[in-house]
């Protein structure tokens, strides 16, 4: 998983993951579904991204 996020509406949490292929992202969610705190999922698969934010370096210029 990627990110993680606490949401309102008809969902409690929605988590972002990237998996090498389709046997990697069955394995993971089977480890959810079988957590005793997690009561169902629902699971959306992304065909094409548009855009994706990517981290980037901060500089900060000190001058004293």
């Amino acid at each position: 998983m990627i990110s993680v996020h606490e949401v309102t509406g008809d969902y409690d949490v929605i988590a972002i993951g990237k998996f090498e292929d389709t046997d990697d992202m069955n394995d993971q969610i089977k480890a959810l579904i079988t957590d005793p705190d997690i009561n169902q999922s629902n699971t959306s698969i992304v065909l094409n991204t548009i855009t994706e934010n990517e981290q980037f370096e901060l500089v900060v210029n000190e001058s004293n």
